[in-house]
């Protein structure tokens, strides 16, 4: 079984090994949230990142992205407002692409209501890289997802994302608008 798809499978079993959370529990102040990406296509790989967010009031709040993926690593912290069903952020962090080093700026939007999730993230790097950006927007149909998914170097195209329990999505995301060889991008949401 080749890296891209082990990591999903683990990803997937750890989650469906979680515990239902109580439906009383108190909401916490703190977040995390842990993605497994496999990219389908002549080149393929796979990526982890984590969001951890922690809110400081019902507005403010600090969060940090850890990402890897074969040859490249970044971590970005920052602080992020919300304001009713809109979170705007703004980060700032450290990359490492082939031995090399830049320094990120990274804003993001996000808009999540209990029908329609929408997210749009970029990044900027000092070192003139090109910038990149990754985002989705879908609607809830049913108890799953069904809208649009892009990023930099896949292109942008249908997406539909299973809720398969409290803890767990999978998004299955086809670039038609491709930007690269990915063919097909299977990614693992998990909240503990």
């Amino acid at each position: 079984m080749n890296s891209p798809a082990r990591t999903v499978l683990l990803s997937l079993l750890l989650a469906l090994a979680l515990p239902a959370q109580a439906a009383d529990a108190p909401e916490s102040r703190f977040y995390a949230e842990f993605v497994a990406n496999a990219y389908a296509g002549s080149d393929a790989y796979s990526s982890q990142e984590a969001y951890l967010d922690f809110a400081l009031n019902d507005h403010i709040s600090l969060w940090a992205n850890p990402y890897r993926e074969p040859g490249y690593a970044s971590t970005t912290f920052g602080l992020a407002w919300t304001a009713g069903p809109w979170t705007f952020a703004l980060g700032a962090g450290r990359n490492r692409y082939e031995g090399e080093r830049a320094n990120i700026l990274a804003p993001w939007l996000s808009y999540a209501s209990d029908d329609v999730e929408l997210v749009l993230t970029a990044e900027r790097y000092d070192n003139g890289e090109p910038a990149f950006w990754q985002g989705y927007a879908q609607r809830r149909v049913g108890r799953h997802f069904i809208g649009a998914y892009g990023e930099t170097d896949v292109g942008i195209g249908p997406a539909a994302t299973f809720v398969v329990n409290d803890h767990v999505r999978v998004r299955l995301a086809v670039p038609v608008a491709g930007r690269g060889d990915a063919k097909a991008l299977v990614t693992v949401i998990v909240v503990p």
